[in-house]
């Protein structure tokens, strides 16, 4: 019966160093989010002879105020940048995933379309088109239409000092389909959400106390084989 408690301590140990071990070289990370953030600079970006949208700071908050820009007919506006969402994330932060929610609509029909939307990096596109032409609704509901997820990264990859960058944030470019017909863009609110694991360094160890506990851990295995054998043996 001795034996068999000594095999069983010996298991117990060795469990305990490999934990032990284990946890030495691992690196915890801590799933997050941020709260939806809203621009702090919004502006008119040229494109193909497009037209600008008036009121720019209207998008800072939903409150049913809109910018709003008067598409003729098979014209486009202008790129609407939002930038300087005043991200604040800890250190060690891996980005996971970027969600952005837009609060349009045009009013009467379906011609108006979301032809473009990107993310925005120091004045210059990144990342994937999230959108193909997607008609905005035609009624003010104060909802969100959402591109990107917890998940999504918009195959970008991005540090927590682009995040935090004044020059970090999307354009979004619209169309008006109809062949004869004007319409109104307007937008309520634009906002951007980051996910985030934390990523906690390795902890500082003198490497002779790895090294002890990795011989301890090789020592247990060979009394547990040695152990085995002699039971079988013995059998």
């Amino acid at each position: 019966m001795k034996k068999y408690k000594f095999i069983i301590i010996n298991i117990l140990l060795l469990g305990l160093l490999i934990s032990i071990n284990f946890n030495i070289k691992n690196v915890y990370a801590n799933n997050s989010e941020t709260s939806f953030q809203n621009p702090n600079i919004v502006e008119n970006i040229d494109y193909n002879e497009g037209m600008n949208f008036e009121f720019l700071s209207f998008v800072k908050l939903q409150n049913d105020k809109y910018s709003f820009v008067y598409l003729l007919p098979m014209r486009y506006s202008n790129w609407l940048r939002c930038t300087d969402f005043n991200f604040n994330l800890p250190d060690n932060s891996i980005i996971k995933g970027i969600k952005v929610q837009i609060d349009d609509f045009n009013g009467y029909y379906d011609y108006i379309l979301v032809q473009d939307i990107y993310l925005v990096l120091n004045g210059i596109k990144i990342g994937i088109d999230k959108e193909i032409g997607t008609p905005i609704g035609t009624s003010d509901t104060d909802t969100y239409r959402v591109y990107g997820s917890s998940i999504d990264i918009w195959n970008t990859e991005l540090s927590k000092s682009d995040i935090e960058s004044s020059t970090f944030g999307l354009q979004i470019l619209y169309y008006n389909s109809h062949t004869f017909i004007e319409f109104n863009v307007n937008i309520d609110n634009i906002q951007i959400k980051i996910y985030y694991s934390i990523s906690e360094p390795e902890p500082e160890l003198n490497i002779d106390f790895i090294i002890i506990f990795n011989l301890l851990a090789i020592f247990s295995i060979m009394i547990l084989i040695l152990m085995f054998t002699i039971i079988i043996i013995k059998k």
